[in-house]
This record gives structure tokens, sequence and C-alpha cells, in this order.
């Protein structure tokens, strides 16, 4: 019940950016529509089409971009919380995990169980994600570090992949500094 509320207010914040973006498109049409009144020119209505149809063409990778955008945000508060559980609603079937002491490809449990004992051990206090980005497959990627309770402080990477038209986080990595 939970998972479909974040997905409604995330759907609705993603639809109110894109209509304000949309708004700022017919504002620059109305605003071309006036400079051409007031200079007596004929705008050709194709001019307009063009407008509308570039729109239409970035519509899909801002909210793309808007989905990947939101979940690197829950994944980091996750992670500040060290919370296993909510980490692991953003798996895959498998997930490539790299803690200190456990290396390799783990099952959404297995992985889900292996982060619970790490958090537990390692209780944070804060996270910082200096880097992110996107990479040139779309893959979203973002680097930064986790203080934890103990005074230990880990080097972050998570990774975001496009699998079959659905987000999976691929890969987490806690390294010690």
């Amino acid at each position: 019940m939970l998972q479909r509320h974040t997905f409604c207010i995330n759907f609705v914040a993603e639809f109110k950016r894109c209509f304000k973006y949309f708004t700022i498109i017919l504002d620059l049409v109305q605003f071309l529509q006036s400079i051409s009144r007031i200079y007596k020119h004929n705008m050709n209505r194709n001019f307009f089409h063009i407008i509308f149809f570039a729109f239409l063409l970035f519509l899909p990778s801002s909210i793309a971009f808007g989905q990947t955008d939101s979940m690197t945000r829950e994944i980091s508060q996750a992670i500040r919380q060290g919370n296993a559980r909510e980490l692991a609603k953003h798996f895959g079937q498998n997930v490539d995990l790299t803690l200190p002491g456990s290396e390799g490809t783990f099952s959404k449990s297995q992985a889900e169980v292996i982060l619970r004992n790490f958090f537990s051990r390692n209780v944070p206090t804060g996270l910082t994600i200096p880097h992110h980005g996107t990479s040139r497959d779309g893959s979203v990627y973002a680097i930064g570090t986790l203080q934890t309770r103990g005074g230990q402080t880990y080097r972050v990477y998570f990774l975001i992949k496009k699998v079959s038209d659905n987000l999976q986080l691929h890969q987490v990595q806690f390294e010690p500094q």
C-alpha cells in the first residue's frame, strides 16, 4: 500500500513538472505570435508545429529523467536510514553487492539480509552524494560517502539500470576508506 502511495505521489509530481514545461512552451508560442502581430509578419504554421513536436520529443526523456531522479533520492534515503527493506524494493531478481566480507551477485532476498546485517553493524549517521550522472548506455550512477556511528567511513557507489522498461538497482558497493 505504501509503495502504491509513493508511486502516486511521484506520478503526480512528474505530471506537474511536465505540465509546467507544457505551459512554458505555450507561453513561448503566444509570445512568438504576439511578436508576429507587432511586426505584421505572417509566421508559418509549420513553425508552431515544429515547436509542438519538439516538446513531444523531449517529454518522454524528461519523464524518464524524473523517474531515475526520484529513484536515486529514494535509494539515497534508504541508505542514509540504513533501511535494507526499502533498498531491496529497488532490486531486480539479482543484485551485485560489494561489502566488506561479502562480494558477489545475490538474489533479492539474500542481498536484503546481507545489507540488513551490514547496517546493523554499521549504523549510518550521514550520507553525501556529491557525484551522480548518466552513463552512455542510459544507466544512472551515484558515488558518495557514508558515515557510521562507529566512526567508519565508506565510499558508496550504486548503479541503476533499465531492464525490460523497468528501472532496477543493479549494483551496490560499500568500500571502507
